[in-house]
């Protein structure tokens, strides 16, 4: 029995966790492996340095806990543990740990801390200064995903280039987010939930673009304006339950996340770095490009949509 201690993990993640209960393997990238829990939502083990809302990170052989505030050291590629895990395999969660038996694995959990990872809204609210750094980040982050995921939609929501000059397979995201955004004006559930129906589930991966997009926008509520959320009731609610229903159990338990303002610390820190302006368009863009392919691009797409209704 090969044991691995656990460093850190989201307060989402600790929920689930002191619930108990199975959780099987759904996926391995060189990033760490996803649980997919009983109950629905998904768990991440990484190796990685960064923190997440569903996130449990571990510790290689001889560290002793510091974290790299800039970033992971990455993943372990000669970690015969993860080796041995096949997707479907399952595994037991007590107080104490995870237990692996046909991997002959235990992750000890017990006594751990949970972080809260939430953006926060700025006071006070500086709303030219927040929009100026939201759209220099903004350009910074679409030439340096040019066509990746939707980051090409962050130029037309500039202003910088008409939905005419789009990809073309681009120009149905783009009405859909169009959509939202008048329904989200209009204060009408009808028409945003419509359009947010478009959107879920859309893109490749994990988690779609289109799922990553409605994360931004729930984060974006909360930084940007959390006043909007008593201007359309249910709006927030319905989204996530969408999203249970309509796209990937990853993306939904991340939706969760999201509608009370969590995520992982690099989108955190990017968002309150534009609402704050403690960090400049170029640090905030460097955290957004460091999660994932394209995800902190489109996660920013969502929240640059909310910079509409303020």
């Amino acid at each position: 029995m090969t044991l691995l201690q656990a460093s850190a993990m989201g307060e989402p993640a600790l929920r689930i966790l002191e619930s108990g209960g199975q959780a099987q393997v759904i996926g391995m990238t060189s990033r760490g492996v996803f649980l997919h829990h009983e109950k629905g939502q998904v768990i991440f083990l990484s190796f990685e340095g960064w923190r997440g809302p569903m996130t449990i990170n571990l510790l290689r052989d001889g560290e002793v806990g510091e974290r790299n505030p800039w970033g992971p050291t990455g993943f372990r590629k000669d970690s015969p543990p993860f080796d041995r895990m096949q997707p479907g395999c399952s595994g037991q969660i007590t107080q104490e740990a995870i237990d692996f038996p046909s991997s002959a694995l235990r992750i000890a959990i017990h006594g751990l801390e949970s972080a809260r990872l939430c953006v926060h809204a700025p006071e006070p609210f500086e709303k030219n200064k927040i929009l100026a750094r939201l759209r220099r980040t903004s350009r910074l982050v679409a030439a340096a995903r040019a066509g990746k995921g939707w980051s090409g939609l962050l130029a037309c929501q500039l202003g910088e280039k008409r939905a005419d000059e789009l990809p073309a397979e681009l120009a149905p995201a783009n009405r859909s987010l169009e959509a939202l955004l008048q329904g989200l004006r209009a204060q009408s559930l009808e028409i945003a939930m419509r359009a947010a129906g478009a959107i879920a589930g859309l893109g490749n991966g994990l988690t779609p673009s289109g799922d990553d997009v409605l994360i931004g926008l729930l984060l974006g509520f909360q930084a940007l304006q959390p006043g909007l959320q008593s201007r359309i009731p249910g709006f927030v609610e319905a989204v996530v339950a969408l999203a249970y229903q309509k796209t990937t159990a990853l993306s939904a338990s991340l939706m969760e996340c999201a509608a009370s303002g969590q995520a992982d610390e690099r989108i955190v820190s990017a968002v309150d770095g534009i609402s704050s302006g403690h960090l400049t368009a170029g640090e905030c863009a460097r955290l957004l490009l460091s999660y994932g392919g394209s995800s902190g691009g489109d996660t920013l797409l969502g929240v640059l949509l909310v910079s509409h209704l303020i």
